[in-house]
């Protein structure tokens, strides 16, 4: 979303943009939904102190453990704070990742669809919905996306069947070519 914010906000700066699973709802639009319980629904799991081994665990049991790599074990490590005792801790901390959510709320998301004059590519991960939630939030996401493309019917939505958030993680070769097949020349 800030990508958005500032392509929508600095025009002359921007030639395209490709936003990475995700700017696809306004979440102060969600139906059911008020600033305090997005708060609560988006909060991150608080994991300081989890051990080292016991949070990489939760990454090998998932999707990315069918390619774990020793590169990939160092790309997730390095979005904590790794300490001397070999537990993990979040970057971000609680109350800082809860201002982003409020302002997540705040912002105009639509709005700033059609501010941007560049070419926009929205690369959206898609999995089979295991829960209703899930089911719910995939509902809300495509809906979400239809808005946009009746707001800015030139942008481009590229869907990548079987993926989960983490594109970069999973399917960094892919997500690279998607996003140097979208910068345009520069003659």
């Amino acid at each position: 979303m800030v990508a958005l914010q500032y392509a929508a906000t600095h025009v002359g700066n921007v030639t395209a943009l490709v936003l990475v699973d995700g700017a696809t709802n306004q979440f102060s639009l969600r139906p059911h939904w008020s600033r305090e319980q997005a708060v609560i629904d988006l909060a991150p799991p608080r994991f300081a102190g989890t051990p080292r081994e016991t949070f990489l665990s939760y990454f090998r049991s998932g999707p990315l453990g069918q390619q774990w790599t020793p590169q990939l074990e160092d790309s997730i490590l390095h979005i904590v704070q790794l300490h001397e005792d070999d537990t993990v801790a979040p970057r971000l901390d609680f109350e800082n990742h809860l201002q982003i959510i409020a302002a997540m709320w705040d912002q105009p998301l639509f709005d700033l669809y059609s501010q941007v004059r560049c070419p926009i590519k929205i690369i959206v991960a898609e999995q089979q919905p295991a829960t209703e939630t899930q089911e719910m939030y995939m509902r809300m996401r495509q809906q979400g996306i239809a808005h946009i493309q009746a707001l800015r019917p030139d942008i481009c939505v590229m869907r990548m069947p079987d993926t989960i958030h983490d594109i970069p993680l999973q399917r960094p070769a892919q997500l690279a070519e998607e996003i140097i097949s979208y910068i345009p020349s520069q003659t």
